[in-house]
This record gives structure tokens, sequence and C-alpha cells, in this order.
């Protein structure tokens, strides 16, 4: 079976979310699985509060997917754990987001320049469970975490560390430049990022039909993409036991059938619309910086930025 799952279809963003450790291989057995390429070991750890006040330095999480980007900052990824980042310095816009480096207290000679899509910020006074009691909540795991470029520590770092074209800028006035070079803004069209985004991990907001069984949808779909017989064989197979192994002939219908889910523009998540971004007196203090976006006929707060892509 191909593997592009490149596309914002409804099955990759559900098969592929960062929380599932494995993925469906086949064709020939429901049983075979392959280890998820979107997996991220932060959707299943806990954060306890900072004994350390971190005025000069802040947590962060950097998600596994950076080291495809730039393979020589493998040393950021620590497994979903932590890292320490001292002197942070706005680096401007690259590559369409906004970028800060840093440096390590084990490579106080390097700089590192990290983009916004792929770090987490984990502030002083917050708690995050997402371990085995915390499974079930029906808000993304990343709603918990904050952004680098709303935290009032990190904004101080910054304004200290800034370059020199800023020098003659007031707190207030760079803190207004992190905000205007946010590429994410009310009335923007953004679209998600597979492996962020769960359409059903979620807390919706005002809903049409979300539609729970996101499999029976695609079945419905692909109806007319095959005939009566084949369909009825495929509908028999997705319902057969896990452990069940499959004849050439139904391993190729499902074969077909996933490779479509995957890659088919007719079962693309639709486009979203930024509604506003959530505010509260406290956002500063936890770095919180959440929008709600209306994919389609469904409303969903409490979105991370990481999980979304602005649609130039």
């Amino acid at each position: 079976m191909q593997t592009d799952i490149s596309k914002p279809t409804w099955y990759n963003l559900k098969a592929y979310y960062s929380y599932h450790r494995t993925v469906l291989s086949g064709p020939y057995t429901k049983s075979q699985y392959e280890p998820n390429p979107m997996y991220e070991p932060l959707t299943r750890r806990r954060y306890n509060y900072s004994k350390i006040i971190d005025t000069n330095r802040v947590r962060i999480v950097f998600l596994s997917r950076l080291a495809e980007q730039k393979p020589d900052y493998k040393t950021l990824i620590r497994d979903g754990k932590p890292l320490w980042c001292h002197e942070m310095r706005y680096e401007g816009i690259i590559e369409n987001s906004r970028a800060f480096s840093f440096r390590l207290d084990g490579a106080k000679n390097k700089r590192f320049v990290v983009t916004e899509d792929f770090a987490l910020l984990i502030p002083q006074r917050v708690f995050i469970d997402h371990t085995v009691s915390a499974r079930f909540t029906p808000r993304t795991p990343y709603s918990q975490f904050g952004s680098v470029f709303r935290y009032d520590n990190c904004r101080q770092m910054m304004y200290k560390n800034r370059a020199e074209e800023h020098r003659h800028f007031s707190f207030v006035e760079f803190c207004n430049l992190l905000d205007n070079d946010c590429q994410i803004k009310v009335g923007n069209l953004v679209k998600p990022r597979v492996g962020l985004f769960s359409p059903t991990r979620q807390r919706v907001m005002r809903t049409g039909k979300i539609g729970v069984n996101i499999l029976q949808r695609m079945l419905d779909t692909y109806k007319s993409k095959i005939g009566p017989t084949d369909h009825n064989t495929l509908c028999e197979v997705v319902q057969l036991d896990a452990n069940l192994e499959l004849n050439q002939r139904e391993a190729s219908i499902l074969d077909k059938f996933l490779n479509w889910c995957m890659t088919s523009d007719e079962v693309l998540f639709p486009f979203g619309l930024v509604i506003a971004r959530e505010s509260s007196i406290n956002d500063g203090l936890f770095g919180k910086e959440l929008y709600t976006v209306r994919f389609g006929p469904n409303q969903y707060d409490k979105i991370h930025p990481i999980e979304l892509e602005v649609v130039k």
C-alpha cells in the first residue's frame, strides 16, 4: 500500500494522528501494522510544574518531524522531553513562519534557529497530563501547551536580545511586531496539519454533523467508484476480525480503497476560516495562543497554531 499522507484527507487526519503509535500497513492482513511516522511521544507524557523560575530560560518541546526538516537538529528531539532554552532571540519570518533562536546548556557556542510550527512551550506554572488518566479528554493535547511568541518571559528575553534593526523599538512596539508577524489572523483561510489536528478528538463548539464513523463516510463516498459486488465485499472486509487473513481479491479491493482514502480530493477535509483568536487576561502568563476555526459546518475552539497551516 502506498504511504502518501501529505494530503489532509479525513482518513489521513484520523489514522495518522500523532497520538497513535501504529497505523495499518496491509494489505494482506488487517492485523499488519507499522509505526506511525507522525507519532509524537509528547501526546502521552506528563509535564509537571517547574520549581525553576523561567525568566532567563524556558522549557520547550520540539516535534519529532523537525528532524526531517533539519537533520542536524536531532539533539533537540528527546522523545517528548522538554529542553531548557536560553538567550532567545526573534529571527523574523522564515518559510512563512515566525522564527526564534536560542542556546542550550551543553551547546553554548551554537545557536539553534527554529520556526514556531515545530515548538511547544511549557510555562513554569503549567501542569500538563497526557497519561492514561487523561486520554479521553475531548480536547486536543496541543491546546494545553503555550506559544513561544505569547509568553511574557519569552518576549522579555527576545526584547533583551533583539537584533540591531529593532534596537530603537520600545517593548510595546516590539510585542506589536511579534503579533503583526503572526501568519494566522482572523479571516485567514487555513488547513489542518496531518498528524497534529484530529477531526474527532477536538472539542466542537457548534456543529452540523461531524460524523463519528469516518470509515462509513468513506465507504458511502467510494460506492460509486466500484461495482456493487466489490462494494459488498469491501463492506464485509472492513467488518472482519482484525486477525483474519484476506485472500488476494479482498486484499486488492481493500488496498485500492485505502489508497483512495489517503489521496483523493473527494475526501479532503474542508479548509477552515479563522473566526477568532481566543484571549484572556492570563494569556501572557501562560503563553496561550488559541484560535476558533470553522471547518465546513463545524466550528472548533481551542486550536493551537501548531495544528494549522495558512493556505497561500
